[in-house]
């Protein structure tokens, strides 16, 4: 006894195309309908339900081999009859955060990993492959109309007035100003009457000395009068100011020479004299 085992495989092509090998099963997917290849037919036989139990017949070169109410295309793949109609639910890519149970041949995405697998040789194999480049950006889109602005909110409640802080250190002293100018001197006022003198007071202070006036012409000399009484003694004046010391005179002549004297000390040693005057005599001088 011999049988047949079926295979599951994706085909990209228009399905009334495709002719198959003898026997194989193959269904369209946007139409979920069931067919079988004869070798020589393209799209196969459509396979439909028989009597009865409502059961799929297969055939093999028209000897019927077996019938079935479901056939299974591994994990992804299921096929059913309902009211005489071949259904396919098919599940190209199971989605799931841990690795389910597979069959060889079914893809797996994992939305945690974002990995996409294929189960081969009793494991997840990672698929790989080339990214393209990155598609032109899109035009952008009007802007959307303004919202009416919200109402506004209440004012918020005063906060309390914070304490005074400390006081701040004080600053060095600033520099001192410049001195004022002195203003000018006042002008002398004119010469009172002279009263009678007064009793002495106290000495006062030494006032500035006055500017000297220009020497006045001297007069003539005049004849001595009688001596009068002496007066009451005045007071000092301030002293006035030094004139400058006169011109140095010439040398006069050298008078003549005078007569020769003698000086004897008595006992005729050292026997000194001079001429033209009287003996000067020591006396006992040895």
């Amino acid at each position: 006894m011999a049988f047949r085992k079926i295979k599951a495989g994706l085909v990209n092509g228009p399905i009334n195309q495709h002719i198959g090998e003898v026997g194989n099963l193959f269904f369209d997917i946007d139409t979920g309908e069931l067919r079988l290849s004869d070798g020589v037919t393209p799209g196969g036989i459509p396979v439909s339900g028989g009597g009865g139990g409502g059961s799929l017949i297969f055939k093999d070169d028209g000897a019927t081999i077996g019938s079935a109410a479901i056939l299974n295309f591994g994990n992804n793949i299921s096929v059913s009859l309902v009211a005489g109609t071949a259904n396919a639910d098919v599940v190209p890519v199971k989605i799931s955060n841990t690795a389910p149970i597979a069959a060889a041949g079914d893809l797996w995405y994992n939305p945690v990993t974002t990995e996409l697998k294929i189960y081969y040789s009793g494991s997840w194999v990672g698929l790989s492959g080339t990214i393209g480049p990155p598609g032109p950006p899109g035009v952008a889109g009007p802007p959307g109309p303004t919202g009416p602005t919200g109402p506004t909110g209440p004012t918020g409640l005063t906060g309390p007035t914070g304490s005074p802080g400390p006081a701040g250190v004080s600053g060095p002293p600033g520099p001192t100003g410049p001195t004022g100018l002195t203003g000018p001197t006042g002008s002398p006022g004119p010469a009172g009457v002279a009263g009678p003198p007064g009793p002495t007071g106290p000495t006062g202070l030494t006032g500035p000395a006055g500017v000297a006036g220009p020497p006045g012409p001297t007069g003539p000399t005049g004849s001595p009068g009688p001596e009068g009484p002496t007066g009451p003694t005045g007071l000092t004046g301030p002293a006035g100011v030094a004139g400058p010391p006169g011109p140095t005179g010439p040398a006069g002549p050298t008078g003549p020479a005078g007569a020769a004297g003698s000086i004897n000390f008595d006992g005729g040693f050292p026997g000194i004299s001079y001429a033209g005057g009287p003996a000067f005599d020591c006396g006992g001088v040895t």
